[in-house]
């Protein structure tokens, strides 16, 4: 079962990334007119960009975040204790 999920999660980037292509060659023309530049120019620049793909924040990564800040707080560098759920966002789709 893990392999077929692992394969489901490689075909869903290879799709993804697909669709990025598909934006980026339109992104990559209108910037290139714009700017008065080769669309070859324009991809070139655009292709050294480092690219991240932002995710949600999940909670397990809240809670390293909180066992961190509950150390600074007992050495002292950290004025008070804070609840990093608190700050961390949470739109309406994603809990922390």
């Amino acid at each position: 079962m893990k392999g077929v999920v692992s394969w489901f999660a490689g075909v869903s980037m290879l799709c993804m990334l697909a669709s990025n292509s598909r934006a980026e060659s339109g992104k990559v023309d209108f910037l290139a007119e714009k700017l008065g530049v080769s669309p070859a120019v324009m991809e070139r620049s655009e292709l050294r960009k480092q690219r991240y793909y932002a995710q949600p924040i999940s909670t397990e990564i809240v809670n390293e975040q909180q066992a961190g800040a509950d150390i600074f707080f007992r050495l002292g560098l950290m004025p008070k204790a804070i609840r990093v759920a608190d700050i961390v966002y949470a739109s309406h789709t994603s809990t922390p």
